[in-house]
Order: structure tokens, then sequence, then C-alpha cells
């Protein structure tokens, strides 16, 4: 079944690495800065990223091998 699934998009992955990398994360098709969403969660970036990374991890765990 896995092997049926479509390659990834190699050149929107290496964008949203970019935009990662500047400061800013998509979700459900918003844009918006790890600041401001620090912000609006009354967090801290530092915080935010450990969520994110907890909940990547949570998911990834998940998925099969390979």
């Amino acid at each position: 079944m896995i092997g049926m699934l479509p390659e990834g998009d190699t050149e929107a992955g290496a964008a949203a690495e970019q935009k990662g990398g500047e400061g800013t994360v998509s979700a459900g098709g918003a844009e918006i800065s790890l600041e401001e969403a620090a912000s609006q969660q009354d967090t801290t970036v530092e915080a935010q990223c450990q969520q994110i990374e907890a909940a990547v991890n949570q998911v990834a765990a998940q998925l099969p091998e390979g």
C-alpha cells in the first residue's frame, strides 16, 4: 500500500523547510510566525517549538517503518 503513494513534492518541502528556518510555520493552510503563534498562546517561541517537536514525534511514531 505504501508503495502506491505518490512521491512527495520536494520543491514544496524545501520551501517549507526554508520558511521554518526563518521562523514561519504553516497549519491548515495559514502561515504565521513562531513569535506571533507563541504570543497568541501566551507561551514562548522555545516552548512552542518543543510542543511542535513533540507532536511531530508522536505522529512519526505511528507511521509504518520504511
